[in-house]
């Protein structure tokens, strides 16, 4: 998939649709191709390919992958969610997929689901914060902030872990602006928006503090 690192994905695809004109059954290329399709929001383009994937090598963890990525593009996040489950059904270890199912059961509106996935990937990966950032984000969701077992208390985890996470960083903002701690949600805002974040992360944490300045005016 040497593709992937072009800095020219339309060079990269016009190569690789060239190459699957010449070698319709090579997987690689077909992944490649899909994979790049997908990157540049070419969901409609991407689908023939990942399905030529999905032909050659149905049950490859990486075609599962990419079937899995094409689904969400998609909105189908039931689909997604059984290819996922495919490649945990062979490989429960695999780490990457078991957070990539929790993420797709909350997409698709199975939160309570993803609980269970996220409780094992802590157990088995203790020091990563973004699974500790995804379970209270979840807990939040289910509007589970308070205790030991909380957003609250997960968010607080991941930060330990990593401080300047910024999924969690702006769930946590979100977190105390929905249990009415403005204070402390506002000096957390403060601290994300005083480090000069990018433009597309201070309008999420403006957003997650939206209830404290509407409660104040």
């Amino acid at each position: 998939l040497a593709y992937e690192g072009l800095k020219r994905p339309d060079d990269a695809v016009v190569s690789l649709k060239q190459a699957a004109r010449l070698a319709p059954r090579d997987l690689d290329v077909q992944l490649a191709l899909a994979s790049v399709l997908l990157r540049t929001g070419k969901e409609k383009e991407a689908r023939p390919h990942v399905e030529a994937a999905a032909e050659l090598a149905p049950t490859e963890p990486e075609v599962l992958r990419m079937v899995a990525a094409l689904h969400t593009r998609e909105g189908k996040h039931a689909e997604a969610v059984a290819a996922y489950e495919a490649i945990l059904a062979d490989a429960p270890e695999d780490a990457e997929a078991r957070l990539a199912l929790a993420r797709t059961l909350v997409r698709a509106e199975r939160a309570e689901e993803a609980l269970p996935h996220l409780e094992r990937l802590a157990k088995e990966r203790p020091k990563e914060a973004v699974i500790f950032s995804e379970w209270g984000g979840v807990l939040a969701k289910l509007g589970r902030f308070k205790g030991a077992d909380g957003a609250l208390a997960r968010l607080d985890q991941a930060l330990a872990l990593q401080p300047n996470l910024p999924s969690a960083q702006v769930r946590k903002i979100a977190a105390l602006a929905a249990t009415g701690q403005c204070k402390p949600a506002q000096a957390a805002h403060k601290g994300l928006v005083d480090g000069g974040p990018k433009a597309e992360l201070k309008a999420q944490a403006d957003e997650a503090l939206a209830p404290c300045v509407k409660k104040s005016k």
